[in-house]
């Protein structure tokens, strides 16, 4: 399943060497503007995250941003803001249902690129 919607994103943006099999159950999808997407496969679900910025330590007002955007829903467009687990890279993440169709796959893509653009600015 998890093949078909990226062989029909490859062949959408007309790109074979877009996508980057990780390893069994993850896949890297190279964009243009050096924006890479993470997509693993977690149980019966697909994870997709993108780095947003490296952060050595935040500051309160950046947190508080972070906070109330997942609180509140502001400027992540249904994803999740979150730390790596070293703290030091912010990461915009999402989740979907393994048999989610292609045209909401693509809408989830577009959603965490355009997030993670508004993120990078906002935190610059």
């Amino acid at each position: 399943m998890i093949e078909r919607l990226l062989a029909m994103l490859s062949a959408d943006l007309d790109d074979p060497d877009m996508i980057e099999h990780v390893n069994r159950l993850e896949w890297q999808i190279h964009f243009e503007d050096d924006v890479s997407v993470d997509l693993r496969c977690v149980d019966e679900s697909l994870l997709f995250q993108v780095s947003v910025t490296g952060v050595s330590r935040p500051s309160t007002s950046q947190l508080i941003d972070i906070l109330s955007a997942n609180c509140l829903g502001l400027g992540t467009l249904g994803n999740v803001l979150c730390f790596d687990k070293e703290g030091t890279t912010l990461l915009l993440t999402r989740l979907e249902p393994v048999s989610v169709a292609y045209r909401e796959f693509l809408d989830a893509l577009k959603d965490l690129i355009s997030a993670a653009s508004f993120w990078r600015q906002r935190l610059a």
